[in-house]
């Protein structure tokens, strides 16, 4: 039996349209870019797993060499986004 396709993902507030390529926030889009966009669809897909570093590396960024640094500022992009911080996060 196949899998059906998953058009949205659904949170709160924040809606995550796949097919769109957007988040909407409150109903209002939200600017993320690419590498942002794929790690919240990535985190949200599992949500309630563990979902490791290397895993985060490897489906976000394709093998291709990044810093830590990198990593934190998407990660800081998206707590933005949503209205989260790593203080009181929700998320």
């Amino acid at each position: 039996m196949m899998q059906p396709e998953v058009l949205y993902y659904q949170f709160d507030d924040i809606k995550i349209d796949l097919r769109a390529g957007r988040v909407l926030r409150e109903g209002l889009p939200v600017s993320l870019e690419p590498k942002a966009f794929d790690l919240l669809v990535l985190l949200t897909s599992r949500s309630g797993e563990l979902v490791t570093r290397q895993e985060v590396l490897e489906r976000v960024w394709s093998g291709i060499y990044v810093t830590d640094n990198a990593v934190a500022r998407v990660v800081a992009q998206l707590r933005r986004a949503l209205g989260d911080s790593a203080r009181g996060a929700r998320y």
